[in-house]
């Protein structure tokens, strides 16, 4: 697959804070960088260049790498130093047998105990990610849809589920984008999203269950086709060098 790079679009914070603690605005400026393919797969982590284009001091911007090494954004290696890790077609495909274990049965006891706020909160978040289509900031748009299934989630009222379920979104999350700006048609995913949201507030867990299992699928053909081109149609490496077999 082509790597995307250098896209200009904005990140649009989630939650904008007064006074974000300067480890935290490391972290997230680098995981955004990451995300948006700003910092292309297997590129080193060069942190006197990270300080000076995050704007951010030594101590904030080495908590930062760690968080996203213990997330598996970030490779190390005692010998090799540090890279962003790459897109991989293996843990790709393992990271979907796990949401499809997952995620709905996740959404069915979503359904069985959402409370009206986090049904409030999930339908603002959907509204405010379909209001970044339109402007097609697929920057800002990929972290709302991470934390909408992070609320499902929430809502499911299992701590534990909570965590795996962030900590998988997190690894995703990259691929999101990447099907985002080369696949495009997200006008055709969100209104899957709202038949999700309606089965959760509306606590119907069999609809919500099965919807998370469409959801995953939806996911599933638009990574194939991310991955899929003239170069993967003839089995030969991609311009970038790499295999199809890889991302």
């Amino acid at each position: 697959m082509t790597v995307v790079t250098g896209t200009g679009l904005a990140i649009t914070p989630l939650v904008p804070s007064a006074k974000p603690r300067k480890a935290d605005t490391g972290y997230e400026r680098l995981r955004e960088m990451i995300v948006t393919l700003a910092l292309e797969p297997g590129a080193p982590i060069d942190e006197r260049a990270l300080m000076e284009r995050l704007g951010v001091g030594r101590t904030p911007l080495r908590e930062g790498i760690q968080r996203l090494t213990h997330e598996g954004l970030i490779v190390q290696s005692p010998r090799r130093g540090r890279w962003v890790a790459p897109l991989s077609v293996t843990d790709l495909g393992q990271m979907i047998e796990t949401r499809r274990l997952l995620e709905p049965q996740v959404a069915r006891l979503a359904a069985a105990r959402v409370s009206p706020s986090q049904a409030e909160r999930l339908t603002a978040l959907l509204g405010e990610a379909e209001r970044l289509i339109e402007r097609r900031d697929f920057a800002g748009c990929v972290f709302l849809d991470q934390a909408f299934h992070t609320g499902i989630a929430e809502a499911s009222g299992n701590r534990r589920l909570v965590r795996l379920t962030d900590q998988l979104l997190r690894e995703l999350v990259r691929y999101w984008f990447a099907s985002f700006v080369r696949v495009d048609r997200v006008d055709r995913i969100f209104p899957h999203h709202r038949a999700l949201l309606a089965a959760v507030v509306g606590h119907n867990a069999d609809a919500a269950e099965r919807l998370a299992h469409e959801h995953i699928d939806i996911f599933r053909d638009r990574v194939r086709e991310l991955a899929a081109g003239p170069a993967a149609a003839a089995g030969q490496p991609s311009p970038n060098g790499r295999h199809p077999a890889e991302v």
